[in-house]
């Protein structure tokens, strides 16, 4: 992305207003509709030189383990 704020689909159905930088790994936090697209609620940049292997076992832990990640408050 060229532009200081763009519409970036950072997946088929996820669709963001953003200030995201080409080539960096971007934090989105959202809720998917009943259509399965995403409803992003907030995006972060989070810079180049993430390990996209340790994220994903990350988010697949706290989806097995809710009871210790999830807070229903």
């Amino acid at each position: 992305m060229r532009a200081e704020q763009a519409k970036a689909e950072l997946f088929p159905g996820c669709l963001v207003d953003s200030h995201l930088v080409n080539g960096n790994a971007a934090q989105v936090i959202g809720k998917v509709n009943p259509d399965l697209s995403i409803k992003a609620l907030s995006t972060r940049d989070v810079g180049p030189g993430v390990d996209m292997v340790l994220c994903s076992a990350v988010a697949e832990l706290t989806h097995r383990h809710k009871e210790i990640f999830v807070s229903e408050n």
